[in-house]
């Protein structure tokens, strides 16, 4: 082995072994294994098989490489103060783990994680099972520009993010304006700006499934499970079940459109140009009855101009149902949506434009007008919610010092959306760009891409696909009238109850309840015998009675009889 002299700290050393060399020649030159698996991408990359039958495999750290048929990683959870590699008493509990964890089995383990005894982690993935995250993005608007590299029939992307950044598919005609995009497990649905329609795409396929069309222009969506939620410019809400296609309309809940919708599993909140937001309640709205009437559970009021935006925490507790509304007003109001409670007031120097919360509802990401990115913290040093906080509620807190400033050919963000662990954020700002964010760097944000448009919505589709209890086969088109609609289930259990005797098989031994039922039974039938054994002694003693009192009437009818008889005698 050759090293070459002068080597700068960016080069690295390219080593191609085999694992019998590998296990040979790592302790002759005192290097641990941990350090060789961080050298370079290029470890093992042609690891020959050995007499134990290993297939190949790449070492990396960190980093997924599209060539590693599996990735093992080595972390340091506890390391040792001063020391920077794998100790040497664990060199032989490396090897011997690794070998067995990546055998020459055709079907690899997935995952298979260990911890060493001096407290490194050490696991081995298989690329195929890593989660990709994914985004979509659309625009509106039209082009900025004349480029001709950007298609201009395309109106929706489909990203991916991690491992690296990627256009994965695109939707066509589709314009679609801020607050109007809902993604599903199979289905997007996207209103068009300034329209009463929806277009509706498969996720799968690719292409536009159908177009519904409803009585008002739409200006906001949500989707709850199999329910599509709709602000209009009228100020009502309409609500669609997808997969049976009912439809109700709510009478109009406020005097201007529906600028804006947050949902949880249980409540939709909207927000309007009226300055208003309203809280409903699911159940009540979904409810079968025609007769009930659809009103909010409660209004909060405390803004003085159009809301812009709305977000909504994921917590079910009712202490900590926190809703982050941003307006026109150059403020931003922390509520406790349940309650109507204000738990606090943001201040910003120009309006907000978008308000996002952080996946586990500790802090809040607003965009604004001067196209600055705040994150306040809601329990950092200083909480400015909850018990912990020092301060009153009515308390307003000036908040000037942003994490970053996107340039000016950018324009504003008009939409936010961190990923799936809160530690990037992503921002569409009005001259087509696209920006992400790196929250630990806590720097200028890198581009990500130009779509020429503005860009109005960012929407993470979940991660993993949550188990439901039920599955649309089609997108039912929605209908104000009586439908009749029929269901085929399958049942996993047949609705038989078990029976005593199938209960006593399937048990070991005798089971309690049949041994208390005999006892009880033995019981009952002693007392019973008691009672009947009282009650034939009680009968008894009232005939010997009736049999006394009538021999003593039959002897007072016989004397005169007697008497006489005893006379002629």
């Amino acid at each position: 082995m050759r090293h070459a002299a002068g080597s700068s700290a960016s080069s690295h050393l390219k080593l191609n072994f085999s694992l019998s060399t590998f296990l040979t020649i790592g302790p002759v030159l005192s290097l641990p294994p941990w350090l060789l698996l961080c050298l370079s991408r290029s470890h093992f990359e042609n690891l020959e098989r050995s007499e134990s039958s290993i297939k190949p495999f790449n070492v990396v750290s960190k980093t997924r490489y599209p060539t590693s048929p599996r990735r093992i990683d080595a972390t340091p959870i506890s390391q040792p103060r001063g020391t920077d590699s794998l100790p040497e008493h664990e060199d032989k509990v490396f090897r011997s783990q690794v070998i067995s964890t990546v055998s020459d089995s055709d079907e690899p383990a997935a995952y298979s994680a260990f911890t060493t005894s001096s407290g490194y982690r050490l696991s081995v993935t298989h690329p195929s099972t890593m989660l990709s995250e994914e985004f979509y993005s659309c625009i509106c608007g039209p082009p900025i520009a004349a480029n001709t590299a950007v298609s201009k029939d395309i109106g929706i992307y489909a990203h991916t993010l991690s491992p690296s950044y990627t256009v994965k598919s695109t939707l066509k005609r589709s314009a679609t304006p801020a607050h109007c995009l809902a993604i599903s497990d199979s289905h997007v649905f996207a209103a068009q700006h300034e329209k009463s329609q929806v277009h509706v795409y498969s996720r799968s396929r690719g292409i536009q499934e159908t177009v519904v069309t409803f009585p008002e222009r739409i200006r906001s969506l949500a989707l709850i499970d199999d329910v599509l939620a709709l602000g209009t410019s009228e100020g009502r809400l309409i609500l669609w079940e997808t997969c049976t296609g009912r439809q109700l309309v709510t009478p109009p809940c406020h005097v201007q459109a529906v600028s804006c919708l947050a949902v949880t599993p249980y409540h939709i909140l909207t927000g309007s140009e009226d300055s208003n937001i309203h809280v409903w309640t699911i159940s009540r709205l979904l409810e079968l009855d025609a007769s009930v009437e659809s009103e909010p559970d409660r209004t909060l009021a405390n803004h003085r101009a159009a809301i812009t935006s709305l977000a909504v925490s994921g917590s079910v507790n009712p202490e900590t149902n926190i809703c982050v509304s941003s307006s026109k007003d150059k403020t931003c109001i922390i509520w406790n949506y349940q309650t109507g409670d204000v738990l606090r007031t943001l201040l910003f120097s120009t309006a907000p434009l978008c308000v996002s919360m952080d996946p586990c509802g500790r802090a809040v990401f607003v965009s604004s007008e001067d196209r600055a990115l705040y994150l306040v913290e809601l329990f950092g040093e200083k909480p400015l919610i909850g018990p912990n906080s020092t301060e009153s509620s009515s308390t307003v807190v000036q908040v000037n010092s942003p994490i970053g400033v996107a340039d000016e050919d950018a324009g504003s963000a008009l939409c936010l959306a961190p990923n799936h662990d809160g530690t990037t954020i992503l921002s569409g700002h009005a001259k087509g760009k696209i920006l992400q964010w790196q929250l630990a760097e806590n720097g200028h944000p890198t581009e990500l891409t130009d779509l020429n448009a503005s860009v109005t919505n960012l929407v993470f589709p979940p991660l993993l696909k949550t188990p439901r209890p039920t599955k649309a086969v089609a997108v039912v088109k929605p209908t104000q009238t009586e439908r009749q609609f029929t269901f085929t289930s399958q049942l996993n259990t047949s609705l038989e109850q078990e029976t005593r005797f199938g209960k006593m098989l399937n048990g070991f031994g005798l089971p309690d309840d049949a041994l208390e039922a005999a006892i009880l039974s033995f019981q009952e039938s002693h007392a019973q015998q008691c009672a009947t054994d009282e009650e034939a002694q009680q009968e008894t003693e009232e005939l010997w009675d009736i049999i006394n009192e009538q021999r003593a009437l039959h002897k007072l009818a016989m004397q005169p009889y007697h008497e006489a008889k005893s006379s002629h005698t």
